[in-house]
């Protein structure tokens, strides 16, 4: 373990803390404490251990140091930089800093420009930091009352002083982004931290007039309590030999030594209190701003009823009113909300027309919880995967928020602005709820985003809403992750894929929502995760999802369903198939086959009322694909196009466009086609022998089936002298799609694997390529 350089330098004994105890939460709205903190002990172990050094140290007491910092408010810890102040002359001064320098100590000091005003050429940092300062010897005690005296009756120094510091946090608040940033927080100088807390607290002591209510004493103790746990925290860090960010490899080691069951439980009482701090140090700044006259009148807001809350932040959200709801909660928020006045309030709260900053307030003023109480569970849970960059809290204002903001500005979702131009209100109150309950089971076991929409359906019954609203809102928080899984991990097009996301239950309103809803949980996420190349992504899987050919695949399969016919086959169907025909030409056809015991044909027309020959047979046999190839030769048929499938729980059902000519009756022309299937023998037609492809591939090899793609220019006969090689090398045909295009044709066929394939291919080669 690495030494420290107050540790080394003092040639202590590492100090040992304790393990805080921990008690889990009773229920969702409670929360667990850590307590019993050890670290005064050790820090006054250390700042003894520094008294006795600097005694030691020549020309020490003729320097008069006071101590300022963490050692003035004996908050030492073993990394802390020493803040001194000296007094006495020069000479002795540079004798001790020459001391402490040759020692190794981080050391930051100061003589006053005029010894009888210390403001003099200072910093307000500086000036600030005498508040809670302490001299080295008693004698001079006395001279620092005095001149903390002179700071406080000064109404320049005090105004330049608060002038300053809102300037600082204004820059740490770029620095750090927002309160929300708490995966790794800084404890010292982050949002929130020791550094706000004690600016904070001088800030009160020097402004005493404004902060002596029941208000402000609670403020006070928040801070005392919240300063309690982070410098535990800073000091365990310091013995571990780090600095004071709380990183991801140090959660996971206090966890373990205060025998916690997860990493979140202790990062939730850490984020739970550098969020109350973080609060309270805005709302010491803003009460300072504040007027004598808009105090009082903020202290006349009347908060007796739930319902009051969002209409006090409706009209002011600033912290001042986020403070008194906060005090007052507890008293008017007794009893449980009604459910029916809960969905209410929450639908003011989240809808996405309300104000971003009302959403905000209404989460800041922790009244969020008594609307939605499994919201507290979220507060602190960190997931360091470099992606998520907020706790997820955090995370959930932030989506809530992004609805709106989209809702106002549909070009932050840039490829998808015409997407979301084009969505109704009822859309976006759709979207605005998904927001709320997307991750709002995250902090549970299970999967998030299943046990989110049983919550969702729960609600909405309680609240009063709708099936169809609790349905369509439940479907989304369900599967809010598919079109981002979809659209950066897998292909859109890709059959497999596209039916998996319809057999869901997608409909083309529930994509567009969810497209949008998508790049808006990703902003929410991390902002800077979202650009215009995956925006692009989302957009081209929204719109090959949502082609005409799958609209009709899927809208065939609804009312196919309705018909009561077992559907085990539908999702076997070539794809392409219905971007050649109407729904209702296929499910009329489905629904003729169904009556029918036997083998089958008919003619059918596409979309560009071309002709197809649909054979259908219940069983797949031997030489079927030969016997159907076979029959439109001999009838004089020319194959342009085919998809041949074996579907499983319907049989064979292949489609063969023939080329357009002018035909007998089609009766007749049907009954003909009948005649030839009927007598035909597969070993009787007779091919040129000239036939031959210009090549053959093996395109892939799988454990149970292997396509074979075939090439060549169009010849009379070549596509059925390709099915009299299949059937002779004993190559079960499941399925294939056969394309002429010009002159050219190319055939892609699924067949059943084989162990003998490579020499059936060897053999195919000699037959059709003539090698």
């Amino acid at each position: 373990m690495a030494r420290n350089s107050l540790v080394r330098t003092l040639n202590l004994e590492i100090p040992v803390l304790e393990p805080l105890s921990y008690q889990k939460p009773k229920d969702v709205r409670g929360f667990a404490e850590l307590k019993n903190f050890s670290w005064p002990e050790a820090s006054l172990k250390i700042e003894f251990a520094l008294n006795q050094y600097f005694e030691k140290i020549p020309f020490w007491q003729e320097s008069r140091a006071l101590f300022l910092g963490s050692l003035g408010r004996h908050e030492i810890c073993p990394n802390s930089d020493l803040d001194l102040l000296f007094l006495g002359p020069e000479a002795a001064v540079i004798a001790v800093m020459k001391s402490l320098q040759e020692a190794g100590l981080k050391v930051r000091s100061r003589i006053p420009k005029d010894l009888k005003d210390w403001s003099q050429g200072v910093e307000s940092f500086d000036l600030l930091s005498l508040m809670a300062a302490r001299a080295a010897n008693p004698k001079d005690q006395n001279e620092l009352s005095q001149q903390i005296d002179c700071i406080q009756s000064s109404k320049k120094l005090k105004e330049k002083i608060k002038s300053d510091l809102v300037l600082d946090r204004k820059r740490r608040r770029i620095q750090f982004d927002s309160m929300a940033d708490l995966l790794e927080p800084q404890l010292k100088i982050g949002p929130g931290g020791l550094r706000e807390i004690q600016q904070a607290q001088d800030l009160m002591r020097l402004f005493s007039e404004k902060f002596n209510d029941a208000q402000s004493a609670k403020a006070f103790r928040v801070f005392s309590l919240v300063k309690n746990l982070l410098l535990q925290v800073r000091f365990e860090l310091h013995l571990m030999g780090l600095d004071d960010h709380l990183v991801a490899s140090a959660q996971l080691d206090l966890t373990q030594k205060y025998k916690l069951e997860r990493v979140q439980d202790l990062m939730r009482e850490i984020s739970r209190a550098l969020s109350r701090s973080y609060f309270y140090v805005d709302w010491v700044f803003e009460r300072l701003s504040a007027s004598r006259a808009r105090l009082q009148n903020i202290e006349k807001l009347k908060f007796r009823k739930a319902a009051d809350a969002i209409r006090l932040l409706e009209k002011d959200p600033s912290v001042l009113v986020q403070a008194k709801i906060r005090m007052e909660m507890d008293d008017v928020c007794k009893k449980e909300i009604p459910s029916k006045i809960r969905g209410k309030l929450l639908q003011k709260a989240i809808a996405y027309n309300a104000k971003p900053q009302l959403t905000e307030a209404l989460f800041r003023s922790r009244f969020f919880d008594f609307l939605c109480p499994e919201v507290r569970r979220l507060v602190g849970w960190v997931q360091h995967d470099q992606y998520h960059r907020w706790t997820s809290e955090a995370h959930l204002l932030k989506v809530i928020q992004e609805v709106q903001a989209v809702y106002q500005s549909s070009k932050r979702v840039l490829a998808l602005s015409p997407v979301a131009k084009l969505m109704k209100r009822s859309d976006w109150n759709i979207l605005a709820w998904t927001a709320l309950y997307h991750d709002l089971a995250k902090a549970s076991s299970g999967d998030h985003s299943e046990l989110g929409q049983k919550w969702v359906r729960a609600d909405f019954q309680a609240f009063g809403f709708t099936k169809s609203f609790s349905d369509e809102v439940g479907f989304l928080v369900e599967h809010h992750l598919v079109l981002s899984t979809l659209s950066f991990r897998r292909n859109a097009q890709d059959e497999k894929t596209w039916k998996e996301i319809w057999q869901l239950g997608f409909t083309e309103e529930r994509i567009r929502r969810l497209v949008v809803f998508t790049a808006i949980d990703i902003r929410g996420t991390n902002v800077e995760a979202y650009n215009q190349w995956k925006s692009e992504l989302l957009l081209r899987s929204m719109n090959q999802l949502i082609s005409p050919e799958k609209q009709r695949f899927v809208q065939s399969r609804k009312i196919l369903k309705a018909k009561k016919l077992n559907l085990d086959f539908f999702d076997a169907f070539d794809p392409e198939v219905f971007m050649s025909f109407s729904g209702k030409t296929l499910q009329n056809d489905l629904l003729r086959i169904r009556k029918r015991h036997g083998e089958d044909l008919v003619l059918l027309r596409d979309l560009k009322k071309k002709i197809w020959i649909r054979f259908y047979h219940p069983k797949d046999q031997e030489g079927q694909f030969q016997r159907y190839v076979q029959t439109l030769f001999e009838a004089g048929c020319r194959v342009d196009q085919a998809f041949v499938q074996t579907l499983p729980g319907l049989g064979v059902y292949d489609l063969f466009q023939i080329q357009n000519r002018k035909i007998e009756s089609e009766a007749k022309f049907l009954k003909r086609l009948v005649a030839i299937l009927s007598s035909l023998e597969l070993q009787g037609a007779s091919l040129p022998r000239s036939l031959k492809f210009e090549k053959i591939e093996l395109v892939d090899a799988g454990q149970e089936r292997s396509v074979l793609s075939f090439r060549g220019i169009d010849q009379r006969g070549i596509l059925l002298g390709l099915a009299k090689a299949l059937r002779e090398e004993s190559l079960s045909v499941l399925k294939a799609q056969i394309h002429t295009w010009g002159r050219q044709i190319e055939d892609v066929i699924t067949v059943k694997s084989d162990q003998d394939l490579e020499n059936k291919i060897k053999n195919l080669k000699q037959k059709l390529l003539g090698v």
